[in-house]
């Protein structure tokens, strides 16, 4: 908890500070409804720096209501917007990522997988985002700091804890951090 002791940042304030930098949704799709996980995507910004979090979403949602929910907030959010999506192994998430990259209404939109097979484990999948909060380079909008933060601290890596948005937050930063493939001109 210590380490996010001065992450918090008021949400204006923050909305200053992101105003030019690209922006990255990721998702982790979760549709059981009331009983399993819930489907959680936060919306990250960096500067070379510092890793924003200014927005999170959290909710229990059937199948349906997962498919309306993330062509809703894909729409919001813009073409400028990044969109990832957590494929962890088996195909009914491939089809998924399939089915949202193809989607008419979102024709134009960045939308990929993250195939976090490759990434090892979940503990191992936080060490970048570990890493930046514990140099005080991870900023939390105030607005969804106290959800984020409670549920990163609880975090054990273990299977069967509610870890969405700590999927959703070592996602993005895994993201931001890894190195760009450059492109010949």
């Amino acid at each position: 908890l210590e380490m996010f002791r001065n992450s918090k940042v008021p949400d204006k304030k923050m909305d200053e500070m992101i105003k030019e930098l690209p922006s990255l949704r990721y998702w982790d799709l979760g549709a059981s409804g009331e009983e399993g996980d819930n489907t959680a995507a936060n919306l990250s910004y960096y500067d070379g720096e510092f890793l924003y979090f200014r927005k999170q979403l959290n909710k229990g949602l059937t199948p349906l209501q997962v498919n309306n929910y993330f062509v809703d907030v894909t729409l919001r959010d813009g073409k400028e917007t990044t969109v990832r999506i957590e494929q962890e192994p088996g195909a009914s998430s491939k089809v998924l990522i399939n089915k949202f990259s193809h989607h008419p209404k979102l024709k134009g939109h960045r939308i990929r997988s993250d195939k976090v097979r490759n990434a090892g484990d979940k503990l191992t999948r936080s060490f970048d985002l570990q890493s930046l909060a514990e140099d005080g380079k991870v900023l939390i909008a105030e607005s969804i700091f106290d959800e984020v933060v409670n549920e990163l601290v609880e975090f054990t890596g273990e299977d069967g804890g509610t870890d969405n948005i700590v999927d959703t937050c070592t996602g993005a930063a895994r993201y931001w951090l890894r190195p760009k493939r450059k492109v010949n001109a």
